[in-house]
């Protein structure tokens, strides 16, 4: 690790007191976040960001620089989500998906699929394994989560419990959470609990399930692994019915997020979004991003 120092004018030298957190797991590719944090004697604090990319194969110097040479393919489905909800006796429409390796190309004809043969008439989780291997040998993986149960009508498209029972499935297997019944008003459809997805080392995240409700307190997405967030899930409109109060996505790994069906929100108060590769380091490209949302009263950290 390259190396850091911290300074204070009337404390001198604060080195030894960096508190130093970070999410990388050494034995998985992927981009990670190492964050030092600081705080003098008089209270004041500092912090500071270090990204750090782990590869799994040798660099190529002659490709231009960041490609890959002998790491593994990747599996990726084209709708952006990783889950799927079932009413009992519904027929199972697979999704659609591609496979591509640096050195190999289009590999999606040769995916292979294990899992697709459960029981759409019994009640249960079932995973769907996609599989593929480049002519080196190194194999990728993707998987599906299938739940079956009685979910009512469509996710997004109907107020009825069905559709909580869905949201609550999600919560526990996605986010580790147990939802409190107790701060959901079903009449309003509001939500004034947390929804907390943090720190579970997630690489992609499916929000479906979220538009049943009309009014989230807050969506803290924080520390995961995160490059890609598709806000149309969220089952937003023109009507701007919804409010999503808090909404916190730091310390992941976007580089760009589409934040335009936000502009549908009828209220949102907080935005956290430091901690990415994002690129608001102009005034001008803040108050675009302010623009989206209509300046309104909101507060957006960087």
């Amino acid at each position: 690790e390259y190396g850091y120092e911290a300074i204070d004018t009337v404390d001198g030298d604060l080195t030894n007191a960096v508190e130093r957190t970070h999410n990388i797991d050494f034995t998985r590719a992927g981009t990670y976040t190492i964050t030092y944090f600081v705080e003098d004697s008089d209270g004041y604090t500092d912090t500071k960001t270090r990204t750090v990319t782990i590869v799994d194969g040798d660099y190529d110097a002659y490709s231009g620089g960041g490609n890959v040479v002998g790491s593994a393919p990747t599996i990726t489905f084209t709708d952006g989500k990783n889950s799927d909800f079932l009413s009992l006796g519904e027929q199972y429409v697979a999704p659609q998906y591609v496979a591509n390796d640096f050195e190999d190309g289009d590999l999606t004809y040769w995916v292979q699929t294990q899992g697709l043969d459960f029981d759409v008439y019994t009640a249960g989780t079932h995973t769907v394994t996609y599989s593929v291997s480049d002519q080196d040998g190194n194999v990728a993986y993707a998987y599906r989560t299938v739940y079956v149960g009685d979910y009512g009508t469509a996710i997004g498209g109907s107020t009825t419990s069905g559709t909580l029972e869905a949201f609550k499935t999600w919560y526990s297997t996605t986010c580790g959470q147990s939802f409190n019944e107790t701060l959901y008003d079903a009449t309003t459809r509001e939500y004034r609990g947390d929804i907390t997805c943090s720190y579970r080392n997630l690489s992609s995240i499916d929000l479906s399930t979220l538009s049943v409700f009309l009014t989230i307190k807050s969506l803290d997405l924080s520390h995961n692994n995160l490059d890609y967030i598709n806000f149309d899930q969220l089952g937003l409109d023109v009507n701007n019915e919804k409010i999503l109060e808090d909404l916190d996505l730091s310390y992941n790994n976007f580089s760009y997020i589409d934040f335009t069906p936000l502009h549908n929100l009828r209220n949102i108060n907080n935005l956290w979004i430091q901690g990415n590769n994002l690129d608001y380091d102009t005034v001008e490209k803040r108050e675009a991003l302010y623009e989206i949302f209509n300046n309104r009263s909101l507060t957006i950290y960087f």
